[in-house]
């Protein structure tokens, strides 16, 4: 089936009428939806995405809980930050304020916001820390496909990263996760 598009448009009759021309002679149909038609359907959205939330927190989906509180203010040995970069005292505005629910387009939610995690690893100097950049170096070595590499545009996202975002934003159970170029390291 072909994906559909709605578009919402204010015309005058006689545009009505070159529109429906144009449709009929092509064989294609129009569906056309009055205003307060559209405003039920826009608050039926809008309730069934309340119900939604409503269900989350029933389900005990709790706000997003800090995460490695074990490392304090210590440094967190995934990310190298003091603290580590998930702690809830370096809450971002962009973070979500509580866990959603395992859908098969989480995938395509999570991206966005690894790249922001890495932008603000970027800027607390990681990507270019010596532990790091030998812990990418080694990687590099056991890695057969890029074992005479000297350098790689990928960085390896840290393990607390990979699981708070895993757990804002989790796969359907029974669907694994995409992994990272080097997940195991």
């Amino acid at each position: 089936m072909d994906a559909h598009k709605i578009i919402c448009l204010s015309l005058t009759p006689e545009q009505d009428q070159a529109i429906a021309h144009l449709f009929s002679s092509k064989g294609w149909i129009v569906s056309c939806v009055s205003k307060d038609d559209h405003k039920k359907a826009w608050i039926r959205e809008a309730e069934i995405e309340d119900s939604m939330c409503r269900q989350t927190v029933a389900a005990g989906l709790a706000p997003i809980p800090a995460r490695d509180d074990n490392h304090g203010d210590g440094e967190c040995p995934d990310c190298l930050c003091r603290p580590c970069c998930t702690h809830n005292d370096g809450r971002q505005t962009w973070w979500p304020h509580h866990n959603t629910l395992p859908s098969q387009h989480n995938r395509s939610t999570r991206l966005p916001i690894y790249k922001r995690f890495w932008t603000s690893l970027l800027n607390r100097g990681v990507w270019k820390d010596v532990r790091y950049t030998q812990k990418k170096q080694r990687a590099l070595e056991l890695d057969p496909l890029r074992k005479h590499y000297m350098w790689h545009k990928r960085d390896i996202m840290p393990n607390c990263v990979l699981r708070l975002v895993r757990e804002w934003f989790p796969n359907v159970e029974g669907v694994p996760y995409s992994g990272h170029c080097w997940d195991n390291v």
